[in-house]
């Protein structure tokens, strides 16, 4: 045999009932197991399973997703091993049934209790870039699952109750389009826009000119002070809550700072704090005043919540205590970024402070 688990022979028989769901639902996992333990020439170590089933996913397919028809969903077997041993035997039940039409209700209904996204549901973020005049860029014409999930989830979000909330939006809209690279820069110059239109004297009584010059004002003052957050901690593999909290405080303690994922989120997160003001005089105190926030709040942080996300490669941690709650964000690259940083209602918040 060449199979190791944890430095230990295994067979597909000797793994956990819910990694052997998960690999059933691999296309060929569970008899490439079988196989590998078998060889006689070939090696396999593992440091646990679910490093094995993401490997397994990966080897076969070339991508960390594998794909339900039945319940038609793109998910990684990873993420399906968070789910519960129940969860994945009903999963594995409708992947397996022989009736024509499954009910699409339950199965909508067990995967958004994961927070998890239907092919058919992700379509919906398209009705709203229709209707706000952007549907048709390429930023939206090549979306990964997460781009998707994002899009979809800030589309619930857009405003578009009365007329003067469609014409804000369209206006923000257009913005976030002649500002972004790619789709997340997008949502995030869309927040920015109506961020700054509703809280300029006047609001969203501003002529058009008025808004689009602040909004460009901002970021061109706003931008260059980002080049120096924008250096992450990073981590081998997915980390448990508790090991991304030691990787950021180890990474505080040597005195680097938390940084933005990506320019646009890093501008996003500080037009939204209720402090920020449109001042060029300000911006960089204002700047250096969040992520200092941030740098302290994590550090003091003695455990993390965590939510994978579908992909089974990025991840969410949260934590709060009185004064702020706090988002950290693993990507697929395994990059430990700043999400959010906010004060809690209750909370008395100096000035320059989030």
């Amino acid at each position: 045999m060449s199979l190791t688990l944890a430095n230990s022979l295994i067979r597909a028989q000797d793994l956990s009932q819910i990694t052997r769901q998960a690999l059933s639902l691999v296309d060929g996992g569970l008899p490439w197991v079988q196989w590998a333990s078998d060889a006689t020439f070939q090696r396999y170590s593992f440091t646990d399973e679910t490093t094995l089933v993401g490997a397994v996913q990966r080897g076969l397919h070339g991508t960390s997703l594998a794909y339900l028809p039945r319940c038609q969903v793109f998910i990684s077997p990873v993420k399906l091993m968070t789910m519960g041993l129940e969860d994945l035997k009903r999963i594995c039940q409708w992947e397996s049934s022989s009736e024509e039409v499954l009910d699409a209700r339950q199965i909508e209904s067990l995967f958004e209790g994961h927070d998890v996204v239907a092919c058919p549901s992700l379509k919906s973020p398209f009705a709203v870039l229709e209707e706000l005049g952007v549907g048709e860029s390429p930023l939206f014409a090549n979306l990964s699952l997460i781009e998707h999930l994002e899009v979809r989830q800030w589309s619930a979000s857009v405003a578009l109750q009365d007329e003067p909330a469609q014409r804000l939006a369209k206006e923000a809209a257009q913005f976030a389009l002649q500002q972004a690279r790619q789709a997340l820069d997008f949502i995030d110059y869309y927040g920015v826009y109506i961020s700054l239109a509703e809280r300029e004297p006047g609001g969203s009584g501003l002529s058009t000119d008025q808004r689009l010059a602040n909004s460009e004002s901002v970021l061109h003052a706003l931008l260059p002070e980002l080049f120096a957050y924008l250096d992450c901690p990073q981590t081998r593999g997915l980390p448990s809550p508790a090991e991304a909290l030691a990787v950021v405080k180890e990474w505080l303690a040597n005195g680097q700072s938390l940084g933005f994922s990506r320019l646009s989120s890093g501008v996003r997160q500080i037009v939204a704090t209720p402090s920020f003001r449109a001042d060029p005089a300000t911006i960089a105190a204002s700047v250096r005043s969040y992520v200092m926030a941030a740098n302290q709040f994590f550090s003091r942080q003695q455990q993390l919540a965590s939510i994978m996300k579908q992909d089974g490669c990025s991840c969410c941690y949260r934590s709060a205590d009185n004064e702020f709650s706090g988002e950290l964000l693993l990507n697929a690259e395994h990059v430990i970024s700043l999400q959010s940083l906010q004060s809690l209602p209750s909370s008395t918040t100096p000035e320059g402070q989030p």
